[in-house]
């Protein structure tokens, strides 16, 4: 069974709302933007489900949220820091 979300969350990368979607079952993308010619792939996220609940971990990093809104959050955080380190 295939289950996609499409959430635009409160996260915001350059002024731009991030929204997470995908497939549950084969991950999820973050991406500031969406549908808009400023769209801008921010991190690729895992999903996996713990004591019967979802959880979601941005690529790269190690903590897992039960939120997509925090995961996308942390992947803003993730980007922003790649921008820093690669100026």
């Amino acid at each position: 069974m295939t289950t996609t979300i499409r959430v635009t969350t409160a996260a915001r990368y350059r002024g731009l709302a991030v929204t997470v979607f995908g497939d549950m079952a084969g991950g999820l993308l973050a991406v500031a933007g969406y549908g808009t010619a400023d769209e801008v792939p921010i991190a690729a996220i895992a999903v996996k489900r713990r004591a019967g609940q979802r959880v979601y971990c941005v690529s790269g990093r190690g903590t897992w949220t039960a939120s997509v809104a925090a995961a996308a959050a942390e992947a803003v955080k993730a980007r922003e820091a790649r921008d820093h380190r690669s100026i």
